[in-house]
């Protein structure tokens, strides 16, 4: 762009700034109408998405991370997040995250062998998904509230 204009999730559907860890995509959330943008944290048959939430003000704010996975063009679902109330339990979080990798057995097996649920195992299944990669066996992972 030439000048500044405001960027618009309904009118751009990825943006990057140069140094961004994540690039940021146009996406619709479960049960609302109009897209915005999530930093996209893993691209290929599945893809994780990150909102970041701040509440709160000063001198209290609490950050929230919510990752939502979506399969091929499928719906976007819910999948973790830290904060301490969930609209969905984490059994049926876990489920849908089997659901969506039950057609590869090694990484069903290896997830299941994992038998953890942290941002950090989420991403290294969902790598393994999409590329074949398997987790190092001395990953650590780090256990997260929901």
């Amino acid at each position: 762009m030439k000048e500044y204009q405001e960027v618009d999730a309904t009118s751009i559907k990825q943006y990057c700034f140069r140094k961004a860890k994540y690039p940021q995509r146009a996406v619709t959330l479960p049960n609302k109408k109009n897209p915005e943008f999530l930093s996209l944290v893993e691209e290929g048959k599945i893809n994780i998405y990150e909102k970041i939430v701040t509440s709160g003000g000063y001198p209290t704010s609490y950050t929230y991370t919510y990752w939502y996975v979506q399969k091929g063009t499928g719906p976007l679902v819910d999948i973790k997040s830290n904060a301490l109330i969930n609209r969905r339990s984490r059994s049926d979080r876990q489920e849908d995250l089997i659901a969506l990798i039950n057609d590869n057995s090694a990484v069903l097996d290896q997830y299941k062998a994992a038998d953890s649920f942290s941002f950090d195992q989420i991403k290294s299944t969902i790598h393994f998904y999409n590329t074949g990669e398997a987790p190092k066996k001395s990953e650590e992972t780090t256990e997260e509230v929901s």
